[in-house]
């Protein structure tokens, strides 16, 4: 017999035998498909009609995106350690490996994927850009700039050393954009690669995460400004066009913590972890607007888009969106009758606190939910005042995963997705 979820129809739709949370998303962004990776998807570039997706312990994954409704793998590449980032340059693929480094495949078939070289960096490689012969990558305390001129040789060739943790780059030119947790953007010349330098920085409100460069400016993903507290994170665009001297021109709030970030003609592409995507106009830099978002079922770790697709890294799969960029519908809609804040912290350990704001005073009721959808603790029920409320879900029974919690006041509802981590 299937469990009564009372107001949860309102929430969620049918699927099987449980009921699961409707995606939010704006009526431009569509689902198309989906493929469930075997571990955990964390970066994605596309080449052509395939999709290549870095799968921690799974390494690199080569996915047919011929038919997007309908993605295939065709081949896989087990690299010696965690497959976090991933760049396609030309006939190889360079994978951000963890503790083994920098790993270079050869992908001219990709059904048959075949080990080039790699370079064992000293720490830990979370992402890699490549610039002419030398690939850089954020090497956790350090940039290594590696001379890929020969693939199946990779030699280092100079490196520069952070002691405020180096996770996302972007190489351009003889310039590489880090984004520094605690130091936000810093540019390094490495004109002369047995010598990089610092040229010129700007130091984030938050911990950033990666960046993107476009055009004279730079897009980079910058999470919360108390690390547990995450109700303020934002994309930083800032003009580079003088890498010694970096100006903000513009901060958009995103919905959840940024985690990677991607442009693509006047749009950028924001991966916010547990709230999915967020698609952002950027046609007037100094004037940022949404122009979509979709909150994925999973963790969106990592992003990617061509054309009109959109390629998110979800954590468990390969999700593939549609954008479409014109006729976004205006909401001309009252206030709402409460407003709903992320818990925080998020991801938690055990506990987390749940925010809301009530414009009249309701009924409330918040429950919790598993990520099948199913009712799992009813949290708080009974008439509140107007006003702000918080009140704690003790998780210490309960296992690692993604929960959700949801919220009726009168009768208005809204859903949130949370992670517990052990």
């Amino acid at each position: 017999m299937k469990k009564s979820c009372g107001f949860i129809t309102e929430l969620m739709v049918l699927c099987g035998a449980f009921l699961m949370p409707l995606p939010a998303h704006t009526q431009n962004i569509e689902y198309v498909g989906s493929f469930r990776t075997p571990d955990q998807a964390l970066g994605v570039a596309v080449e052509n009609n395939y999709a290549y997706v870095a799968d921690y312990d799974s390494g690199l994954l080569i996915i047919d995106i011929t038919n997007p409704a309908s993605p295939s793998l065709i081949s896989s590449y087990i690299t010696p350690s965690h497959a976090m980032g991933i760049l396609i340059q030309g006939n190889y693929a360079y994978v951000a490996d963890g503790y083994a480094g920098l790993q270079i495949i050869n992908i001219v078939d990709p059904a048959s994927p075949l080990y080039v070289g790699s370079y064992d960096t000293p720490a830990y490689a979370w992402r890699v850009s490549v610039s002419g012969n030398y690939a850089v990558v954020a090497d956790a305390n350090s940039i290594q700039i590696i001379d890929i001129a020969d693939p199946a040789n990779p030699l280092l060739a100079g490196s520069l050393s952070s002691i405020r943790g180096i996770q996302g780059v972007f190489a351009a030119g003889y310039y590489a954009y880090t984004a520094e947790t605690d130091s936000g953007l810093q540019i390094i010349n490495f004109g002369d690669p047995a010598n990089p330098y610092l040229a010129g920085g700007l130091d984030t409100p938050g911990y950033s995460r990666n960046v993107f460069i476009s055009d004279n400016y730079a897009f980079v993903a910058d999470d919360a400004e108390d690390p547990d507290h995450y109700l303020n994170a934002w994309v930083q665009i800032i003009d580079v066009i003088d890498p010694s001297c970096p100006i903000l021109t513009a901060s958009f709030s995103t919905r959840d913590y940024s985690w990677d970030i991607f442009v693509a003609g006047n749009y950028a592409y924001a991966a916010e972890f547990t709230s999915g995507i967020q698609i952002i106009d950027i046609a007037n830099p100094a004037n940022p607007i949404e122009a979509g978002y979709y909150d994925t079922p999973g963790i969106a770790w990592g992003i990617f888009a061509r054309g009109n697709f959109v390629y998110v890294a979800d954590d468990s799969s390969l999700l593939i969106l549609r954008f479409t960029s014109s006729g976004i519908e205006k909401n001309d809609n009252p206030p709402k009758e409460f407003s709903l804040a992320r818990n925080y912290p998020n991801p938690f350990n055990y506990q987390t606190t749940i925010q809301y704001f009530l414009s009249k005073q309701s009924l409330v009721t918040i429950y919790i939910f598993d990520i099948l959808g199913c009712k799992i603790e009813t949290l708080a029920e009974g008439i509140k005042p107007v006003g702000e409320h918080h009140v704690t879900w003790n998780a210490s029974g309960r296992s690692s995963g993604i929960y959700y919690f949801g919220i009726k006041a009168g009768d208005k509802v809204e859903t949130r997705k949370m992670v517990l981590l052990k």
